[in-house]
C-alpha cells in the first residue's frame, strides 16, 4: 500500500491509501493471476506514456491528457483506464479541482504525485 495526499477546494487535506497491485478475477485462469502479479511489479509502457503526458502538461482532465498524448496507440477509454491504474498505484491523484469537458459536463483534474 502507498499513501497519497489529496487536497480539496475548501482547504482540507486528506491522506488516502492506494493498493499497489494489479488484480485478476477469482474465476480467471492461473495465467491471469500470474500476469496481474507481474504487472504489479512495474509500470507498463502504456502507463508510463500516460504518466509522461501528465508530467508534460502539469495537470489536466482525462480529455486534456488525451489531447496531449503521444505514445503507444490507446483509445480515450484506454487512457482513462491507465490513468485510473496510476491513481490506484499512487502515481496520480485528483487535485480536488474541476473543469468542464467538451460536452459541458464536470470533469476532474489530475496531477502526478511526483514531478
Amino acid at each position: 500500500m502507498s499513501e497519497i495526499q489529496l487536497s480539496f477546494d475548501d482547504g482540507r487535506m486528506e491522506t488516502s491509501a492506494v493498493e499497489d497491485v494489479a488484480h485478476a478475477r477469482f474465476s480467471d485462469p492461473e495465467t491471469s493471476h500470474e500476469a496481474a502479479e507481474h504487472a504489479s511489479a512495474k509500470i507498463r509502457e502504456s502507463q508510463q506514456a500516460v504518466l509522461s503526458t501528465l508530467r508534460l502538461i502539469g495537470k489536466g482532465s482525462d480529455e486534456q491528457i488525451a489531447a496531449a498524448y503521444v505514445g503507444p496507440v490507446q483509445s480515450p477509454s484506454g487512457l482513462r483506464t491507465r490513468r485510473n491504474e496510476l491513481v490506484r498505484a499512487g502515481y496520480v491523484y485528483w487535485t480536488g479541482e474541476w473543469d468542464t469537458n467538451k460536452y459541458g459536463n464536470r470533469t476532474r483534474i489530475w496531477a502526478c504525485t511526483l514531478t
